[in-house]
């Protein structure tokens, strides 16, 4: 998980500790989980898809 998923995983500690939700934490692990999900049903082509998508914002169908 690196750098980011320690302190993601602090942050949901505190908040299961605490009186105080740090919604924000919990909200970035729900949606890795559902990328990772919804990954695992695209075909290989739409994978390439969403990953030029990432790297230049957007796509145009000429690019596809």
């Amino acid at each position: 998980m690196g750098v980011n998923g320690c302190i993601i995983g602090k942050k949901i500690r505190h908040t299961q500790n605490t009186m105080q939700p740090e919604w924000h934490a919990w909200l970035k692990i729900f949606l890795i989980e559902q990328e990772k999900i919804l990954l695992s049903v695209l075909s290989e082509l739409s994978v390439h898809i969403l990953q030029h998508a990432r790297a230049h914002g957007r796509i145009i169908l000429g690019q596809v």
